[in-house]
This record gives structure tokens, C-alpha cells and sequence, in this order.
């Protein structure tokens, strides 16, 4: 965690600016959501003038490291970031599911809503296994450097095309116009996403899913 000293008033924060409901731009051009409300009490709190930037995902830890911010908000914790930045304690654990077109090819998986440690490998690998059966030859859409890229790679990579976006509605857009088949994301995102007007031939299905190399633990860093 940040130290308060007098040498220290000032931080500049980093966020993602296009992932409801921890953050999002306001018709105002104003940064709002529950990750954007957790920094404003943290500042309140330590006193600190701070700073929030609004960035693309993919440019967030290269700016970390660059000295552009002090901190970065909304981070999963996995063992690749650690080798290149700190964390404060998590606050929030968010598990990850798939997002389907209810009139798609891909209109409902089995297990959904059912927790899956993909590191429990007796547990998780029959229902693995059966997932890969159903995604082979399917496109999955995913947000580029993120860990969720990095879990659909791993375990349907060499049977699914792997699409990246530069944000989650990009490829939910893509989802509802049938360009792709499927997307991965946070479950919370997702909830959020769904329960907006217009989504409603959106939905979770699927396990929900936690273990590395998802990030499910989200912190500071």
C-alpha cells in the first residue's frame, strides 16, 4: 500500500475507463463506478490529493512502470504481474464465466453458475475436457493482455480462434451481431453488462471459474 508522507500528497491513479461496474465514463466525461468510489475513499481517508487518469486497459501496468501513475486500480493478482509490480491486499474476489447470445451457436453451456477451481484438476478437468468439446472450432472473444486471454489460451487455445478487444463492449458487440460465438470475461462485468436495457439476448453460462492464471483476486498495484 501507498505510504502517507508529507512527501507524498499527490497520487495519480490509473484505470480502465470502459469495464461497469467497477468504472466507467459518465455523459459528463466524469470517471464514475465501484472501483472509482474505492479510490476517493481511499484518498479521503489518507488524505491525499489524488490524481484519477482514465486509460486504456493494456496501457495500465506499462505506465505503472514507466513512473506515468503511482498505483493502478482494478488488477487481478497472478504470478506473471508480480514479476513486475506490487500489490495491496485484495478487495473484492471476482470469478470469471462465458457470455453467449441466447439465439446463437452457442446459446447455454452445462455447469453454469457452478464454482470450478481450474487448479483442482479432478475436479475441474472432466468439465474442462467436456468445454473443449463443445468451443472446438468456435471464436472466443476476450480483452487483450488480460488474464482472461490468457486462461482461454491455455485450455481451448488449440481448438477455439482466440479474438482480442481493446474493451468488453467492443466484443459484446460482436456477440450480439454474430460475429463471434462466445465471450470470456469477469462474472461481475458481466452481471452488470446483462442486466442493462438492451442485453437481454445476453447471458452468463457456463462454471464459475477461479484459479491461475485467471486473476480472480483483484487489488491496488
Amino acid at each position: 500500500m501507498l505510504a502517507h508522507s508529507q512527501d507524498a500528497q499527490r497520487v495519480n491513479f490509473g484505470i480502465e475507463g470502459d469495464f461497469p461496474p467497477w468504472s466507467s465514463v459518465d455523459s459528463k466525461g466524469e470517471p464514475s463506478g465501484l472501483a472509482i468510489d474505492l479510490i476517493r475513499d481511499f484518498c479521503r481517508r489518507e488524505k491525499f490529493d489524488c490524481v484519477i487518469n482514465v486509460v486504456s486497459w493494456d496501457s495500465l501496468i506499462p505506465s505503472l512502470t514507466g513512473g506515468k501513475f503511482d498505483a493502478i486500480m482494478n488488477i487481478g493478482i497472478n504470478e506473471k504481474r508480480k514479476e513486475v509490480i506490487g500489490f495491496s491486499l485484495p478487495y473484492v474476489i471476482s470469478p470469471a464465466s462465458f457470455i453467449t447470445l441466447k439465439t446463437g451457436t452457442l446459446p447455454s453451456l452445462p455447469d453454469t453458475g457452478t464454482p470450478i477451481n481450474v487448479e483442482d484438476k479432478a475436479a475441474a478437468g472432466p468439465i474442462l475436457q467436456q468445454l473443449k468439446g463443445i468451443l472446438s472450432g468456435k471464436t472466443v472473444g476476450v480483452v487483450r493482455s488480460t488474464s482472461h486471454e490468457q486462461m482461454i489460451n491455455a485450455f481451448f487455445g488449440d481448438v477455439t480462434t482466440v479474438r482480442t478487444y481493446p474493451t468488453a463492449p467492443e466484443r459484446d458487440l460482436d456477440i450480439k451481431a454474430g460475429r463471434i460465438d462466445i465471450g470470456f470475461d469477469n462474472a461481475v462485468y458481466g452481471a452488470s453488462e446483462l442486466a442493462k436495457s438492451g442485453n437481454g439476448d445476453l447471458s452468463l453460462s457456463g462454471p464459475l471459474f477461479d484459479g491461475a492464471p485467471l486473476a480472480t483476486q483483484v487489488a491496488i498495484g
